[in-house]
């Protein structure tokens, strides 16, 4: 079972690691659900431990604007939005996610030994819609805004495994570079 400590830690870790990895002003809203999405698919990322199993859900935009935003979050080349295929968005999303899911892996580091992450990957939209079936010990949906007009979506759901207690702190984390991890 899941403290009430650690939700707010899992939803501090989880903005502490997506402000740190946007570049201009970034709100983060908690809505309710997720029916009135516009989004088809989102990239599912999970990081696990002996004692939980953390989802996070990315929904994607293709909105022209966040197109944009994200090519210039990612892409050293800085290349036009219409110079750009949905492939090459895409992987760019995905990398931007796959970071985010590393910096959130070395904040959880300090509370748990053993974690591993998957690799980022695609699903329709119709996929999360039961997630809440699942019965999560945490189950949150975020409306997240940059600059006051770049618009996304993530969720975030842990799954226990066992009693789960833990405050998080964010002193400065170690970053690493380079390092590739095998499972």
């Amino acid at each position: 079972m899941l403290s009430e400590q650690a939700k707010t830690s899992f939803d501090a870790i989880f903005k502490q690691s997506l402000t740190k990895n946007l570049s201009g002003q970034c709100t983060i809203e908690t809505i309710t659900d997720t029916v009135n999405l516009s989004e088809n698919e989102f990239v599912l990322l999970t990081i696990v431990a002996p004692v939980f199993k953390f989802l996070t859900l990315f929904y994607i935009n293709t909105d022209e604007s966040v197109k944009s935003f994200f090519l210039s979050e990612v892409d050293s080349e800085k290349r036009d939005v219409n110079d750009v295929n949905n492939d090459q968005f895409r992987d760019s999303y995905l990398e931007f996610v796959n970071v985010f899911c590393g910096v959130m892996n070395q904040y959880l580091l300090k509370y748990f030994n053993y974690l591993g992450t998957s690799t980022p990957y695609i699903l329709k939209r119709e996929c999360a819609t039961d997630l809440s079936l699942l019965n999560p010990g945490y189950l949150r949906h975020f409306k997240v805004t940059v600059n006051d007009s770049i618009i996304f979506h993530i969720t975030l759901s842990v799954f226990d495994f066992a009693d789960l207690d833990f405050k998080a702190s964010f002193d400065e984390i170690e970053h690493t570079s380079g390092e590739l991890e095998l499972f």
